[in-house]
């Protein structure tokens, strides 16, 4: 299976086969057998900024009967509540998070089951709104990652 999804990426010359494996270290320098982080490697990318992934998680806003309240549990004396509202409505919601194979983020989509939504929910989020400078927002994701 592995080998038809390599043979796309050369196809569309976002990767080239090498001509023998190499063994490569986790920042995909050749090294040594006894250096090498995973298996030998016979295809290498040549333009990770063309290739996506896509991560997919899901939720539900319903935090009725999961016995926690805000998503902490609490440690309360005997006969009493903790009074904190939370959230009992099934909202049922999916994120996909795209990232680059450089490993920076693309884009971040969220699907939400519902039959209505308010306008700027439809229309999203700019979060980079306010971000004046890209590189030192680009150097904070990394320094997160």
């Amino acid at each position: 299976m592995y080998n038809k999804i390599y043979d796309k990426f050369v196809n569309t010359k976002i990767a080239e086969r090498l001509d023998s494996p190499i063994w490569c270290d986790c920042h995909r320098n050749e090294v040594c057998e006894s250096m090498a982080f995973g298996k030998q490697v016979d295809t290498v990318l040549t333009h990770p900024d063309h290739l996506i992934f896509v991560d997919e998680t899901g939720k539900n806003t319903s935090q009725k009967d999961d016995g926690k309240i805000c998503s902490q549990r609490h440690l309360l004396e005997t006969n009493t509540k903790v009074e904190q509202e939370s959230s009992t409505t099934n909202r049922h919601f999916t994120v996909l998070g795209f990232t680059a194979a450089t490993g920076e983020p693309v884009i971040c989509a969220v699907i939400i089951a519902s039959a209505k939504l308010a306008g700027d929910v439809v229309l999203g989020f700019d979060l980079l709104e306010n971000i004046t400078d890209l590189e030192e927002f680009k150097q904070a994701w990394r320094s997160k990652v």
